[in-house]
């Protein structure tokens, strides 16, 4: 596994190889595990396996989760570019916050009405200068799909969609999740 170390703060974002085709994978830090176990299956997600420092889960509809021991993370800042606008990891796609204040992740769920039918996440770039951001990731290999009101699809070269998107990279701004 390899982490993107920020500047300043605590990694949030990683990198890890696995047998499998590319996906996004959220660790979920929790104080006790046991009872993160016992809720998230009791709302239909299953237990894939314990390890010592962490548990492997399902949701409902397969999307592969870990509940990981709950660390006193520090809050990067944004990363300022060269030509002054700020971007940073956001969230990862869904309807109502529920991260924790140590986390610059949101998280936001979506039921989709689309004919793919599986269950899948993408991360959010929140920026100051969403035109500017899409060049730079463009830039480093993105390709720009469609836009919408406040944000941008991008897949990256791994053909993961992911979005850029007007909120605010700033920890103290909430998202705005309308």
């Amino acid at each position: 596994m390899r982490s993107f170390e920020p500047a300043t703060g605590s990694a949030y974002v990683h990198l890890q190889q696995v047998d499998g085709p590319p996906r996004v994978h959220l660790d979920v830090e929790v104080e006790d595990a046991a009872a993160g176990v016992g809720r998230a299956v009791a709302l239909g997600a299953t237990h894939v396996a314990a390890h010592d420092r962490w548990q492997t889960m399902h949701s409902p509809g397969g999307l592969p989760f870990c509940f990981v021991p709950a660390t006193g993370s520090e809050v990067p800042a944004p990363v300022t570019w060269p030509d002054g606008h700020r971007s940073r990891m956001a969230g990862a796609g869904v309807r109502r916050e529920v991260a924790r204040r140590e986390s610059p992740l949101q998280l936001l769920f979506q039921r989709l009405e689309d004919e793919e039918g599986r269950v899948r996440a993408h991360l959010d770039h929140g920026t100051d200068d969403r035109d500017a951001e899409v060049r730079r990731l463009v830039g480093l290999g993105a390709e720009a799909g469609a836009t919408g009101g406040g944000w941008q699809v991008l897949r990256d070269p791994a053909d993961l969609a992911f979005c850029v998107t007007d909120n605010s990279p700033s920890i103290e701004v909430p998202r705005d999740l309308s």
